[in-house]
């Protein structure tokens, strides 16, 4: 064992009045003791040991101020139960460290902003786990903190866990990752826990920067006898493997103003922790599932491939704010229920509830949700909140039960036939001037219906401008177009051949641009102000699922922000209906589609994702096999269901009673099942409470057997002033 060097600075006359040690180690060397002279400097190379439980009965541990390599090959071995406070460790001029965590740990003595490595470029500090020992580092100041300073590199190795606690939330404590810590600098293959100091200290860690998340399995939240944990985007994006809830508290959250965003790729994505605030989930890649197990979950945005829902104890409720499903994706809800307070599922979607598991939609009053429902499957269909859900549909929606606890379930078709449009900009993103890129209709499949051809054409507006003509919209042959203000002529200032007039908005092409000279302000009060745009799509379409608006060359701030789509068969006075209308949109800087630029691939317009209508049409309609509950209070509405809505199956609660059904018929068998039923109750005179308008096939009621709790029962229906009675027992005459 080489010589331990203690060097001692003592004042030149006989009264010393201060004295400078410090530790200085070279060659191997073992720590026995819990006090050491400070700080300790590395004067060659080394093999340091801190022996086992040394530390380990105070509470911060062997005190080895700032460590300092200057140029040298340093192992530190952290022996099973040891504990070293650090300040913080400084490796410099190329020099390269290992940290052996074999059961020790450190812990932080640092002050406020510090750090816990500082190294320049060229030196690498090793956090190593040995034997499948945590990589241990504890931080119990109520203080900021973060993990390097410098260009260097730190990193962990080894198949154990990076453990990493910080103190209490409530006195501030912030751990920061900075951005030269990319995710790439994590080669444990333990996972990694983030959580607090004890059961009364919770901890607050912070990401700086895009992307620094730990790569595999992440544990937020109690380990051992760790507190609950707090992990913060900070508005960063952020890409994760697994990210799971350890213990009573453990969080994914978000302080900033700007949305965090946690990307999930990788073919055994896990979610099993709560994410609250302003925080996105998104799901990427085509051929991979991200299982999710718990909830809530601020916003769900299943891109691409397929989001499981399913928690490990069945019928266990998912909350999610709002959930955003794009074309082409799939969401399966096996054994539990998904509740979202919103919904916006992309054409083509697919949907399928298993094993029971059930899609609970709650909308808030004076609001609408329209969906497109064909490529639903299996389960069952849950409406509450007081708004509108409308499910649109071509077939039957083979759902096996529509529960319509509060508001209105609306049932149709998607999709508007009508030739004539009118778009309404009503304002900006800033309030300010208007800048148009193209706006374009598309039917389910993506394909354009509104006469263009992707990046087709000679780009130069196949619409002809009647913006001056004063002709009326009923006027108007395919392609022509009207703008409601004359003013709009294109900037000359702007060099180049991308600034077209206005009807280059409906052209051929999806790249021009316009600008104007005048370009107004408009503003949602004063509908004088609006930039109102009528044309006429080709008779050769039949229907047009959704649009699409495009940013201009002009900033985020003049973009199209608050709107409205109208349509009409003829485009004559009173024909307009509204189909759809926005506010608060915006795109990102640049030439960007709002919806479906951001996540389809260039030049492919099937992998877009445009707006739908939030209206319906005719058709449409649920199985008539599915089991229909109306409660008090709430409404079915099929009056658009062609012939009818076929019902075979209603339950009714006996004590809070029934809503209202528009638009059904009584199928010719079928069964009525009253739950919730006082023991002793005889259903002698009962007049069911469900109010019914336009039902037909009234008479069929006769056949329909009832049920109590579902148990038959020998009870009959019939039809009796406007709606369904159970007779007293005993014969009963029809005369038809």
């Amino acid at each position: 064992m080489k010589k331990l060097c203690l060097a001692a600075a003592i004042a030149a006359s006989l009264a010393c009045v201060r004295t400078y040690a410090l530790l200085e180690v070279s060659g191997d060397y073992t720590i026995t003791t819990g006090t050491i002279d400070v700080p300790l400097v590395f004067t060659g190379d080394a093999n340091l040991t801190i022996a086992e439980n040394v530390g380990s009965s105070t509470s911060l541990g062997v005190f080895l101020g700032t460590v300092t390599n200057d140029g040298h090959n340093v192992t530190i071995n952290m022996e099973s139960g040891c504990k070293a406070q650090v300040n913080w460790f400084q490796n410099l001029n190329g020099a390269t460290m290992k940290i052996n965590f074999k059961g020790g740990r450190f812990t932080d003595g640092g002050g406020w902003g510090s750090r816990w490595f500082k190294t320049p470029a060229g030196c690498t500090v090793e956090l190593a786990s040995v034997d499948g020992n945590n990589i241990w580092i504890t931080h119990p100041n109520s203080q900021h903190k973060y993990l390097n300073d410098g260009d260097g590199r730190v990193f962990t190795s080894g198949s154990g866990k990076f453990l990493v606690q910080t103190a209490n939330i409530h006195n501030g404590t912030l751990l920061y990752f900075r951005a030269n810590i990319p995710s790439t600098n994590y080669f444990h293959t333990g996972g990694t826990t983030f959580s607090g100091n004890s059961d009364s200290n919770g901890g607050w860690f912070t990401f700086t920067g895009n992307n620094q998340f730990p790569p595999g399995r992440v544990e937020i939240g109690r380990a051992a006898n760790a507190g609950g944990a707090w992990v913060n985007l900070d508005g960063k994006s952020q890409t994760a493997e697994q990210v799971v809830r350890v213990g009573s508290y453990g969080c994914i959250t978000n302080t900033s103003s700007t949305a965090g965003t946690l990307v999930f790729s990788k073919a055994d994505s896990l979610l099993d922790c709560p994410v609250q605030g302003n925080v996105v989930v998104q799901k990427t890649g085509s051929s991979t599932t991200l299982t999710v197990k718990r909830g809530p979950i601020s916003t769900l945005e299943l891109r691409e491939g397929m989001v499981l829902v399913k928690p490990d104890t069945a019928g266990t409720t998912v909350k999610v704010g709002r959930l955003r499903v794009y074309s082409g994706a799939t969401l399966t809800v096996d054994g539990c229920i998904l509740e979202a307070d919103a919904a916006d599922i992309g054409l083509s979607a697919t949907l399928t509830c298993v094993n029971g598991g059930r899609l609970r939609i709650s909308v808030a009053a004076n609001t609408t949700n329209v969906m497109d429902a064909a490529s639903w499957s299996g389960g069952s269909l849950e409406k509450t909140g007081a708004g509108t859900v409308g499910l649109g549909t071509d077939t039957a929606l083979a759902l096996t039960g529509f529960n319509v606890a509060e508001g209105t379930l609306r049932l149709g078709r998607l999709g508007v036939t009508n030739r004539f449009w009118r778009v309404s900009i009503k304002r900006t993103n800033n309030g300010g001037k208007l800048a148009l890129g193209p706006f374009r209709l598309y039917d389910r499949d993506n394909n354009m219906t509104d006469g263009g051809t992707y990046n087709g054409g000679d780009g130069n507006g196949t619409y002809t401008d009647k913006s001056s003509a004063g002709i009326s919209a009923s006027q108007l042959a395919a392609k022509q177009f009207i703008c409601s203000r004359t003013d709009y002529e294109p900037n000359r200032n702007q060099s180049g051949s991308n600034y077209r007039p206005p009807y280059a908005m409906f052209g051929s092409s999806t790249v021009f641009s316009c600008m104007f000279v005048n370009a107004p302000s408009p503003s949602v009060d004063n509908p004088a102000s609006w930039v109102v745009m009528t044309y006429r799509i080709p008779d050769t379409y039949a229907v047009t699922h959704g649009y699409d608006p495009k940013s201009q060359w002009e900033g985020v701030n003049n973009h199209p922000g608050t709107w409205s789509i109208e349509s009409s068969p003829d485009g004559t006075d009173g024909s307009w209906e509204l189909v759809d209308e926005r506010s608060g949109q915006a795109a990102a800087n640049g030439q960007t589609w709002y919806h479906g630029g951001n996540n389809g691939t260039s030049g492919n317009p099937s992998s877009w994702d445009p707006y739908t209508f939030q209206s319906l049409r005719r058709g449409g309609g649920i199985s008539p096999a599915a089991n229909v509950q109306v409660a008090a209070g709430a409404t079915l509405d099929a009056t658009l269901v062609d012939g009818g809505q076929a019902v075979s199956s209603l339950t009714v609660d006996y004590t809070a009673g029934g809503g209202t059904l528009k638009g059904v018929k009584f199928a010719a068998v079928g069964t009525l099942n009253l739950v919730n039923v006082p023991a002793g109750t005889k259903l002698s005179e009962y007049a069911v409470p469900l109010t019914f308008e336009g039902a037909g096939d009234t008479s069929n009621a006769r056949t329909w057997s009832v049920q109590v709790d579902g148990v038959a029962t020998r009870a009959k229906l019939k039809w009796q002033d406007g709606g369904l009675f159970v007779p007293s027992a005993g014969t009963i005459v029809t005369f038809r």
